[in-house]
Parts: C-alpha cells; sequence; structure tokens
C-alpha cells in the first residue's frame, strides 16, 4: 500500500492492464476518499478480489465504499446516499424483512469462511477478563483528573439531566472530555506514563515500578505462573510509552523477550519472528503494538495472549488475538484481558462487545440494537466518565 502511494511507482502501475486484482487486507480501502482508495480505483483491471478478516468495522457506509470499489456499476459514486438510507442501523434494520434485503442483498458479493469451517483441527479459543484494582498512586492521579475537570463534567451531566440538547456542548467540551478520558486511560496503564511522576527513571527498581500500577501487579504473577507452567506468551499494549515501561520491567526481571511496533523495521520483524517460532526458542513472551499485531505475524508457537489494555475497535483486539489463534496452533489458546473495574476502561469494553453485534448482525445474526453503537456522542462519553467516579472520589 505504500508503494501504490509512491508517484513514481503509480505512474508505472497505471500502464498496465490486470487480468485481476487481489488486495489483501481489503478493509483498508474502506473509506473510499483515502489517497490508497483513490490510487487503487485508478487502476486497470479486468475483476477484483478483496480479501478481509473485517468487511464491516464501524458503519454500512464502510461496506457501500468495498462495495463501490468491487462492482462500481451495480453501485456507482452517487449511490451512498440512497444505500445509507435503505440501511439505516437505527430505523430500517429494527424491520426483520428490511434485515433479511441486506442479507440477500450481499449473498451474491461476499464468501464468508470463519476459522472453524475452514480447519476444524484448530483448538478453541478462551477469553478470560481479569479484573484489576488501582493502586494507591493510580488512585491519586484518576482523583485528581477527575477533580481537575469537575465543572466540565458537571455542566455536561447537567444539560443532560434536564433533556437538553447538547449539539452546541458537543462542539465546545467533546473534544476536552476526550482529552480528559485519553489523560484516565494513560492512568489506568500506569502513572508512570505522565511527565514528572517517576522520580529518576534510570533509578526505579522493579517493585517500585509494579506497586505503582494494579495492572502490573496482577500482570507479574500472572507471568511468574504462565513461565513457572512453560507456557509461552504474546503481551500487547497500543501505546507504545507503556511498552517502553513494560519493557524495562522485562528487563528487571530478567525475561527473554522480543519486541515489535510501528517503528521496527521489516528485516528485525522477520527476524524476531523466526527467533521465537524456533524449536527451543528461549524467548518466553513476544512484547507487541496491538495495531502491529494486524501486519501478518504468525506467532502460533505461543499459547497465551495477554492484552494489558484494549482497542477502542474491538476488531483491532481481535486481529491481535489471531496472531496466536490460528491455522497451525495446536494448543488451546487463552486469552487474558486486563481491565480496571469500576472505571472508564470497563465502560469501554461494555461498548466494543456491543460494537461487534453490528458484524454478528449484517453478517450473520440479527440485533436492532447496533445501530445505536455507530457514533459516541457526548452523552455517551461523559457515561463513561462519570462511571464509578463516585466510588473513586471516596476512596472506596
Amino acid at each position: 500500500f505504500e508503494m501504490i502511494k509512491s508517484p513514481a511507482f503509480n505512474n508505472s502501475i497505471k500502464r498496465i492492464r490486470f487480468r485481476c486484482l487481489v488486495i489483501d487486507e481489503g478493509h483498508v480501502i474502506k473509506n473510499e476518499t483515502t489517497q490508497i482508495s483513490q490510487t487503487l480505483r485508478k487502476l486497470q483491471y479486468s475483476t477484483a478480489l478483496l480479501l478481509t478478516g473485517t468487511p464491516l468495522q464501524n458503519n454500512m457506509h464502510e461496506l457501500w465504499a468495498l462495495l463501490n470499489f468491487l462492482f462500481p456499476y451495480i453501485f456507482p459514486e452517487g449511490s451512498s446516499g440512497s444505500f445509507d438510507s435503505a440501511f439505516n442501523l437505527t430505523k430500517n434494520l429494527a424491520n426483520g424483512d428490511m434485515l433479511s434485503k441486506c442479507h440477500y442483498m450481499l449473498r451474491p458479493f461476499i464468501l464468508r469462511r470463519i476459522k472453524a469451517d475452514v480447519e476444524k483441527s484448530v483448538p478453541p479459543k478462551e477469553e478470560i477478563k481479569v479484573f484489576c484494582p488501582l493502586s494507591e498512586m493510580q488512585q491519586f492521579w484518576y482523583k485528581h483528573l477527575l477533580l481537575r475537570e469537575t465543572h466540565l463534567l458537571q455542566k455536561g451531566v447537567s444539560a443532560t439531566e434536564r433533556g437538553e440538547e447538547l449539539e452546541i456542548t458537543a462542539k465546545t467540551q467533546y473534544q476536552q472530555l476526550s482529552n480528559l478520558l485519553m489523560q484516565l486511560r494513560k492512568c489506568l496503564c500506569h502513572p508512570f506514563l505522565f511527565d514528572g511522576v517517576e522520580s529518576d527513571p534510570e533509578e526505579t527498581l522493579v517493585e517500585e515500578l509494579v506497586q505503582a500500577s494494579g495492572k502490573l501487579q496482577i500482570l507479574d504473577r500472572l507471568l511468574q505462573k504462565l513461565q513457572a507452567s512453560g507456557h509461552r506468551v504474546v503481551l500487547f499494549s497500543q501505546f507504545t510509552s507503556m511498552l517502553d515501561i513494560l519493557e524495562d520491567y522485562l528487563v528487571q526481571r530478567e525475561y527473554k523477550y522480543c519486541r515489535l511496533d510501528g517503528s521496527t523495521n521489516r528485516v528485525q520483524r522477520s527476524v524476531d519472528i523466526a527467533t521465537f517460532n524456533a524449536p527451543g526458542s528461549p524467548y518466553f513472551l513476544f512484547l507487541m503494538s496491538t495495531r502491529a499485531g494486524g501486519l501478518g505475524v504468525n506467532l502460533q508457537t505461543a499459547d497465551t495472549a495477554i492484552l494489558y489494555d484494549s482497542d477502542w475497535n474491538p476488531q483491532s483486539d481481535l486481529q491481535a488475538m489471531a496472531r496466536v489463534h490460528r491455522i497451525g496452533q495446536t494448543k488451546t489458546v487463552h486469552v487474558y484481558r486486563l481491565v480496571t473495574r469500576g472505571t472508564v476502561e470497563e465502560r469501554m469494553i461494555q461498548r466494543a462487545e456491543k460494537k461487534l453485534y453490528l458484524d454478528q448482525m449484517v453478517n450473520r445474526g440479527s440485533t436492532a440494537q447496533a445501530g445505536k453503537l455507530e457514533k459516541l456522542g457526548t452523552d455517551a462519553l461523559l457515561q463513561m466518565l462519570t462511571f464509578g467516579a463516585d466510588k473513586i472520589l471516596s476512596a472506596d
């Protein structure tokens, strides 16, 4: 995809007429206005095939973009409005007849197969939520962040309770609320992600590092048991700054590990994956960015995945788990998702789980609720931020 964006390469390839164009990771073109999507549409080809594990991630318009790319004569450029209107999740799909029409419309265009259909011998995947406490330091910073924005939160909640429209409020406050949410998420991962909290990074002992975060306390105990039992682990986090802290922890605990994130070059990535998967490999753990986990990485020699934090998009987490739970895996895969109870993170995960209904509804099942989950409005953001705040502020 990066090559296709290069002007020199693009000018050369546009002169070739391809018999068939096959696009792996086809959901990359789910937005028809992006540079990659626009460039691919200028190629000359007779027929096209999209390969993707997530044909639908956020809303039905993305599905139209894929169908428009494949069949521009059936789904022409100007048809997105009528398509979005016809398959409006919040209005029409509550109607069972409309849902049936949606499934009927998709049937000629999508061949959908899941791992269980393709390879019967793949062992199952078991996901376990591990609820973690807040450390004393995390309680202090979480409370401090909430109190700092008390006026903002109270203003939004009061408007909601009075039933007022939040359109004007949303424009002025949504960005502030989003920033607060990000700060709270960083606090839940580890308070040392904030500048100045860690006195001297060079002098921090592993015990101090572990005690500062409830999640890291649980992870520390979990990794000790997993290593003693002979398991091998892939550990995911969204934040590269959190990967730095985890790397410091792994070094001090003397665990042998590899690391992969967006800055890792292709050669190093290939070497690390081959070394980790080699028979008798001494590496116990593979430290990986959640987003980098969707780059065709194959780590089926591990049997445990740990999600240190969760992504807004549940499909990203599923793709990350699939680095371990894939064809070729011989053991049952255990996925441990670390969640801090009674905080914004718990509500985030509840929302992500509900968002998966969108994929279920359109591709296999039927759930009218999924339409309400397309957009995160100011109301929903406020509910997330105030969830559990009373217990945090009362130090319960």
